[in-house]
This record gives C-alpha cells, structure tokens and sequence, in this order.
C-alpha cells in the first residue's frame, strides 16, 4: 500500500510506513520517530566485501580483523653472538704476509721466485683460456723455462692432472726458443704434433701440456732491444 504522507508504496500488514513513519491502516495514532528523529532505526545487516588484495582488510559487519603474523623470531637475541666472517680486511690468513705491514717479512716462495728471475728479462708470454674464460698468462724470460705442476716450476700448470711436476722446458737463448718434453707422462704437443726431441717455437705456436693449451707470444727482439738496458 501507499503512504499517505509520502506517496511510497510499503509492503502489507506494517503499521508505519518505512520511509516517513507515517501510520498506516489501523496503527495507532501518532508517527513513528526515524532514525533522523532520534528513534530507533531499523536494523539491516549489511557485509562489505574484503579486498581480494589485503587478506587483513575489515569487513563492515563482520568480527575483527586477523591479526598479522608476528615477526619471525630473531635467532640471536638474549645476547647469543652473531657469526663473523673474516674477510681480506681482517687480517692474513694464517701463515700469510699482512699486505698492511710493510714490514712483514716476504713471502718465502715469491721471494725464491724473485731471486730466480733476477737479472732475467721477459720474451715473451704463454697465454691459455683453458682456465677461465677472461684468460691467464704466464712470462717466459731468458734462459730455462721450467713447466709443469710442481711449485718450483718456472711456469706453474695448476688444476690439470694430466701435467707432470716438470713436464717440458722452453729454452731461449740469443733470440732462439726451444721446446723440449722432459720425459712427462702424458708427452708435450706442439701443434698437436708430438714433440719428441728439442723443437724450435715460433710466435703464434700452440703447445699442448695434457689438457692445457698454451699460445706463445714471442717479443720482437729487434724492437725490444733498444728498450732494454744493460743490467
């Protein structure tokens, strides 16, 4: 039925009308305070959808809230000490020269190394890319050129099982180099040829100890020359 007052259809059998509070039919007389009025308002239960992205969000009518998740413990607290990790800076390994002092007595084998070239000029490199990608390389100086997996070799072959403690040797001598097998296991290759006695190396070559291949660059002796000074 219609209100009277305001004309809004309200459904049957309700004494006031839901919109003004106007009676109606056989309600007694008087209005009906609204909820504008200060009378009690009807009650409709109504539930918003959370938001799908924040599983904590309210939902009207609805209980709380969950609480988050309370922070992981932290494994060190109550004074537990945390782990350190000694790094470059902390000082030398054990055993080792500390690179701050200078002071620190040499390194023992670089110091051998040292006394062994001395008075020994560089002619050329051997170059491999057998070991990372970047590349390494290793000086050839005059006179004996040892080669192979022992420390005291002039030329070390580390990582390479293949390689014996002195394996072959490169010799130069008055713009001469030479290459010969020193008896290893494996043999010594250059050129994928099978060096069986001394071979001449030229720049450019490629010499094979086990599974390192090793490129020699050989200086120009007729422009170094002029740059070397007597000793």
């Amino acid at each position: 039925m219609n209100c009277p007052s305001c004309k809004r259809p309200n459904a049957e059998g309700i004494d006031f009308c839901d919109f003004c509070g106007t009676p109606l039919g056989n309600a007694p007389a008087g209005k009906r305070k609204t909820e504008m009025e200060g009378g009690p308002a009807p009650k409709h239960k109504t539930e918003m959808a959370a938001d799908p992205l924040d599983p904590f969000a309210p939902r009207v009518g609805s209980a709380s809230p969950p609480k988050p998740p309370p922070p992981p413990a932290d494994p060190f607290a109550g004074g537990a000490a945390k782990p350190k990790y000694k790094t470059m800076f902390d000082g030398p390994a054990a055993g080792g020269k500390d690179p701050s002092d200078p002071f620190a007595p040499p390194d023992p084998k670089a110091k051998k190394q040292q006394d062994k070239n001395a008075g020994r000029r560089i002619v050329g490199f051997l170059v491999t890319f057998d070991r990372v990608v970047e590349g390494h390389y290793w000086v050839i100086r005059e006179g004996r050129n040892t080669m192979g997996r022992d420390e005291d070799c002039d030329i070390v072959i580390e990582g390479d099982d293949m390689v014996s403690s002195t394996h072959a040797v490169l010799l130069w001598r008055n713009g001469r180099t030479i290459v010969d097998d020193e008896k290893s296991q494996n043999g010594t290759f250059l050129n994928e040829a099978d060096v069986m006695e001394k071979t001449d190396l030229k720049d450019g070559d490629v010499i094979r100890l086990g599974r390192t291949n090793l490129m020699c660059r050989l200086l120009d002796q007729a422009k170094v020359s002029a740059l070397w000074k007597p000793a």
